[in-house]
């Protein structure tokens, strides 16, 4: 019984390891060939409000081929006082676009995933060279 409970303990941990992994690469990859598709471009700043957490919601307006479109960013640790703001927007659909940052947590998901699989593998091996 103390066996089963070890292997199905290592099984998630190798599961939970290779869910991070995927998730984290899946996003980096889709922030990625985003940027590399999107067109970048210069947006008004027309109001911009602090949030609860610190971090700033800046009100924006660009034009692209003469239609306007208005949205919102959420910057973390930024202080903008400026009146534009460089932008990279989805040329298919306008309404999506971002600063350009990158957003590192997802590195973190993937460096985690591998460590819990390393960890997983680690323990397999560890079991069957002692039995």
């Amino acid at each position: 019984m103390k066996n089963i409970i070890r292997y199905v303990g290592v099984a998630l941990i190798i599961i939970i390891g290779t869910i991070l992994s995927i998730y984290g690469l899946n996003n980096a990859l889709k922030q990625y060939n985003f940027l590399n598709s999107a067109i970048k471009t210069s947006a008004s700043i027309y109001q911009i409000s602090t949030e609860k957490d610190g971090s700033q919601a800046v009100y924006v307006n660009f034009k692209v081929k003469n239609k306007k479109y208005d949205g919102v960013l959420f910057l973390k640790n930024k202080n903008i006082n400026q009146s534009t703001i460089i932008i990279y927007y989805n040329p298919k659909n306008p309404t999506n676009f971002t600063n350009g940052e990158i957003n590192n947590i997802f590195y973190f998901y993937i460096i985690s995933g591998i460590i819990l699989i390393i960890i997983g593998i680690r323990l397999i091996l560890k079991k069957v060279k002692y039995e």
